[in-house]
């Protein structure tokens, strides 16, 4: 095997000795598969061929989904090592040159990989795993490869990816980097970036005025766009190429004969990543389709692919499965929770941020300015102590329009009962990886119409639920059958019901649909799945919709600790609220 290291292939000369006479393989393999059980050699005498050998390599050659008519070929793509590394176990006396043999000691064990060291401009501190992940993915772009970031959902596949990112800027690597999501994450995923990576230039394309955007792509760092925008942007991003394109949720190109699969394989970059809890939902399709743009031909074609692994592996054939795996084994990295227990605190807790969506931010944007003249006016007739009721009721409204439009019990102008709500998307997504990687969640929210507007899309899409609020009369019924049903993966739960007294340790994720006030409140019901007899870590999910009430009363919250309790009424701390407090929580 010799490499050819600037070009990134790799030549494989195989020739078959007899005595002092050297024939090579496609001599042999010719005469063999011509159904001949002898060959000439060059001094005229015939001798047998080595069948076994011949018989085993050409089962290995189908299982790879190589073509057993013709020898083994002679060029290797860089990605084809796991391939060639296959071939030569039945090839004795190989000799190779070093890079060969470091590569086939990384691909065999990461343990081989280089750790590198997160970069100076990160803002954060990256878990031992998380370094692990950052240094794997330098591995596959040092060797030209694309791989799969299959992290469980809460490891914090974002984080580093974003290091990575900030990490090649550092050493280098110049020009724009292409994220593209689901829509439903877009805003979480921007604030993650402001967050973690600050001194990378930004550009979000999305929105309905996208032209003036694309000039600035050459002068940006960091790119974010949709799935959904991909498709109509596609001239546009074609004439680029990026130092990297990296595929969020990247299960959105499982289907590979969708227009978005074939758009992302159309495009130039450097480096290819996909990012996925569940790489494979239903069918190893999707295996191949993901592949098939990181690395394109290194599954063979679509049909090749359906031949020689789907159709043998689903009629139950182990070889094609085992050489499957080694084939990917490199190219995918998966932690769970449970693997990386030790490097996680007890509960991990994150805010997911969604956005309104057009009609329901006109809905607010109107609401807010009406209600913001009304409790200024009460304010400055009455003093702040004495319009507790109106400002309660006000920021209610604001709230209710950002879990979703249908709890607002209200006749105005753009209020129709088929308005749908940002949130409830982003929602039915992140509840879907989380049920997927085969997780129990708890939902808490303080209103009980949004728990049925849930209970409704849970019963539509067939996933078994609990349910609690407070007019349910058999609480603890509910909590033993959630905690000993493996089969319901969520329980929904109103704040005011569930709060406390209640043990259902067998979750160990947590999303707050609606924000409290008081974090008290949330902590406590978080602590329902973190009490004596939890052994596993608890990832909490606070959801919030930017730039409305929900995130105002979380700067409040951090700004004036006491202010969370000041907002139940009757509590003394109402004094620290100011009324400039008041004009930023109804601002727009």
């Amino acid at each position: 095997v010799e490499t050819q290291e600037e070009d990134k292939w790799f030549n494989l000369e195989i020739n078959v000795q007899y005595d002092d006479i050297s024939v090579p393989i496609d001599k042999i393999w010719k005469a063999w598969t011509q159904g001949k059980r002898y060959v000439q050699l060059k001094d005229g005498s015939y001798t047998s061929l080595p069948e076994s050998w011949l018989e085993k390599l050409g089962h290995k050659l189908v299982a790879l989904g190589l073509d057993p008519e013709k020898p083994p070929k002679k060029r290797f793509e860089n990605f084809e090592a796991p391939v060639l590394d296959k071939i030569l176990e039945d090839i004795p006396e190989t000799t190779s040159d070093g890079f060969w043999d470091t590569l086939r000691e990384k691909i065999n064990d990461f343990k081989e990989i280089e750790q590198i060291s997160a970069p100076r401009h990160l803002n954060a501190t990256l878990r031992p795993y998380q370094l692990q992940g950052m240094s794997y993915m330098n591995f596959l772009r040092e060797y030209h490869f694309g791989g799969i970031l299959a992290d469980e959902m809460g490891l914090g596949k974002t984080i580093q990816t974003l290091s990575f990112l900030q990490y090649m800027k550092e050493k280098g690597n110049k020009g724009p980097n292409l994220i593209i999501v689901p829509t439903s994450v877009l805003p979480n995923r921007e604030r993650e970036a402001q967050k973690f990576v600050p001194d990378m230039k930004r550009l979000v394309i999305y929105g309905a005025r996208r032209e003036n955007l694309f000039k600035k792509i050459e002068s940006s760092e960091l790119i974010i766009t949709t799935y959904a925008l991909l498709r109509r942007d596609l001239d546009e991003l074609l004439k680029f190429e990026f130092n990297a394109i990296i595929l969020d949720e990247a299960q959105n190109i499982k289907n590979p004969n969708t227009i978005t699969a074939r758009s992302v394989r159309k495009m130039q970059a450097r480096f290819r990543l996909c990012l996925s809890g569940t790489p494979i939902e239903n069918t190893l399709l999707e295996l191949w389709s993901l592949f098939e743009f990181l690395m394109p031909g290194f599954l063979g074609s679509q049909a090749s692919f359906q031949k020689g692994f789907v159709k043998p592996i689903k009629d139950g054939d182990d070889d094609s499965l085992g050489y499957l795996k080694a084939r990917v084994k490199p190219f995918i990295l998966r932690r769970t929770k449970n693997k990386v227990a030790k490097d996680l605190p007890p509960k991990v807790e994150n805010i997911y941020y969604s956005a309104l969506l057009d009609d329901q931010m006109e809905l607010y944007a109107a609401l807010a300015k009406k209600l913001k003249e009304q409790v200024l006016q009460d304010v400055d007739e009455k003093g702040i102590g004495q319009s507790q009721i109106s400002i309660l009721d006000a920021l209610l409204k604001l709230r209710q329009i950002c879990c979703h439009p249908r709890l607002l019990k209200l006749d105005m102008p753009g209020l129709h009962p088929n308005l749908s709500s940002g949130k409830f998307e982003a929602f039915k997504d992140l509840v879907t990886s989380i049920i997927d990687d085969g997780h129990k969640v708890l939902v808490f929210s303080q209103f009980v119409q949004m728990l049925h507007i849930i209970r409704n899309w849970l019963n539509m899409v067939e996933i078994p639920f609990c349910y609690l609020d407070g007019t349910s009369k058999d609480r603890f019924e509910q909590v033993d059958k959630f905690n000993n049903t493996p089969e319901i993966p969520i329980f929904l739960i109103s704040l005011k019901a569930g709060g406390t007294g209640l043990n259902l340790t067998s979750a160990d994720y947590v999303i707050h649909y609606d924000p409290w006030w008081n974090p008290a409140v949330e902590d406590q019901a978080t602590d329902r799945t973190h009490r004596i007899g939890q052994t596993r870590q608890v990832f909490s999910y606070k959801m919030i919709c930017e730039n409305t009430v929900e995130e105002k009363i979380l700067k409040l919250q951090e700004s004036k600790k006491g202010i969370a309790d000041s907002i139940i009424p009757g509590q003394s701390a109402w004094k620290s609220l100011t009324r400039s407090d008041l004009e930023m929580l109804f601002e727009v």
